[in-house]
Order: structure tokens, then sequence, then C-alpha cells
């Protein structure tokens, strides 16, 4: 198991073309822990940074204002109260590399949430019925690494971008915050919908955001073909036609 670990890895490196200082430099990992992780050891929070890193190498078009040299392993962009935007197609890794990311943040002892938009809407929809709103609010404001995940699915309701400006007040330039999306950062304002409310909104996540696009075809249908059998692809083929 340990040969064929530290093959995959020794060779996804080469192939893109990475020495290990230049996977140091992009994972904040040490050059000893990328050495043992290639030779099947090492424990299963520096090898899920190593993979972001690779990850983020095969798949990364580019960062608008952002630093170049974001690591996944110090957390400075924390420190900073910085937020990082993921884009993509369906299946590219954003929520992957959220959740490395917020792995990592954790093992650096910061405070870290998960939560779907959807069902982030959906609580905060009942928290108003209920009374809990102001308490969902602070708690959510309190969490040091906040990521929101599947953002712009959907265009929103008045009470929704108006749900969505007092969360980001609260947490500006005090916490960070990690948003996945599908739609691009471009098409963010009429998603929101309110001119007004959306300048305010992405005037609090985006100026200081690390902006992360991933290209690249969907892992997931990857996957799917990969473990179809032969006569099952050809099946496939007969009902899409």
């Amino acid at each position: 198991m340990h040969q064929i670990l530290h093959s995959i890895l020794s060779d996804l490196r080469l192939k893109l073309d990475l020495r290990l200082a230049d996977v140091s430099r992009m994972s904040g990992l040490s050059i000893p822990t990328i050495r043992l992780l290639e030779q099947g050891r090492g424990n299963i929070g520096s090898l899920q940074v190593y993979l972001a890193a690779l990850h983020l190498r095969l798949h990364w078009v580019g960062v608008d204002g952002g630093n170049h040299g974001v690591t996944l392993a110090q957390g400075d962009w924390i420190k900073a109260r910085e937020q990082i935007i993921l884009t993509g197609q369906t299946g590219t890794g954003k929520t992957w590399l959220a959740c490395a990311f917020g792995h990592q943040a954790a093992r650096l002892d910061h405070s870290v949430s998960y939560v779907r938009m959807p069902r982030l809407f959906e609580d905060m929809a009942m928290a108003r019925l209920d009374g809990r709103f102001p308490r969902l609010v602070d708690k959510l404001a309190r969490v040091q690494l906040l990521v929101l995940d599947d953002w712009g699915t959907h265009g929103l309701t008045d009470q929704q971008r108006l749900d969505l400006l007092e969360l980001f007040e609260e947490r500006y330039q005090r916490r960070s915050t990690i948003i996945t999306a599908q739609l691009p950062v471009s098409g963010w304002h009429d998603m929101i919908g309110e001119p007004t409310i959306a300048d305010a909104i992405l005037d609090r996540i985006v100026h200081n955001a690390h902006r992360i696009e991933l290209k690249g075809d969907s892992m997931r249908r990857k996957d799917r073909n990969a473990t179809l059998t032969s006569a099952e692809n050809t099946e496939t083929i007969r009902t899409e036609t």
C-alpha cells in the first residue's frame, strides 16, 4: 500500500512539473513532511493538504485580487480575516477544496462551520419564525471560518437578501469565509437582485477575497465512467440516443 501511494503521489507531482520546494511553497508543508507522505507515511491531515495543493495546480485558472502565495497549511489568510471564493463548473472539486481548507483551519485551532446555502436560508427562515434569529446570526458571526457551499444556485428573495447582508455585516473584517459557486463572480450582482443590497453584500465579501477559479471536466463524471463496465457503457449510449 505504501509503495502504491508513493508511486501515485510522486508520479502526479512530476507530471504536474512540481518540485518538492514548489509543493512546500503551495501547501505550507515542510519538505521532510512531503517526503514522508510520498513514502506512504504521515498523518491524514497533511495528506489532505498535500492533495489539495496538487488539485489546485491541476485545476487552478487564476486568482483575482488575491495573493498567489495563498497557503493551505499556515492559515495566514484566516489571521488576516480574508475570504476565499472558489468557482468552477460542477464536479471540479470546489466543495472538496473548501473542506480541505476547513479541515486544516480546524487543525490550527480555528473554529469552523460548514453549511450549504439552501440549508442556511431554511435555518434562517425557521429562526425568524421561532425567535432564534439573533442567536443564529450571533453563532454564525463568531465562527472563525464559515464555509458557504453552493452559493448562487437561485435568485434571492427580499428577506434572504436582508439576512445575508446582516450576516456579512457581522462578520466583515472580523472573520473569514469560504464561498463555493458554479456561478462566476461577475454574475453575483444579478443573482442577489436588488442593486443597493447587492453592492453592500459584495463589498463585504469580494474586495478582500482570494478568488480561485477551477477548470476541467467533472470528477464525478470521470469516476462514474470509470466504474461502468463495457456492457454498461454500451447500454448508456443506447439510452441516450
